[in-house]
């Protein structure tokens, strides 16, 4: 799913993308310059469904009775 990741530090910007703005952000980017639309199609979909049963399992959890 990934070409590649490409870290920044200090020396290349501050790295900060306004997931700065709230404590429970993140930053998802998919895809760059070399992908497909049909790749973006697809890792969209795999991280659609990876998110999604995050969810749906974190509710199970959240909703057990104590």
């Amino acid at each position: 799913m990934s070409r590649g990741i490409i870290e920044k530090d200090s020396h290349s910007g501050n790295g900060v993308y306004n997931q700065d703005l709230s404590p429970n952000s993140v930053i998802i980017e998919i895809g760059g310059i070399e992908n497909t639309m049909d790749e973006l199609y697809r890792t969209a979909d795999a991280l659609g469904e990876v998110l999604s049963q995050y969810y749906w399992d974190a509710t199970k959890v959240s909703n057990t009775p104590k």
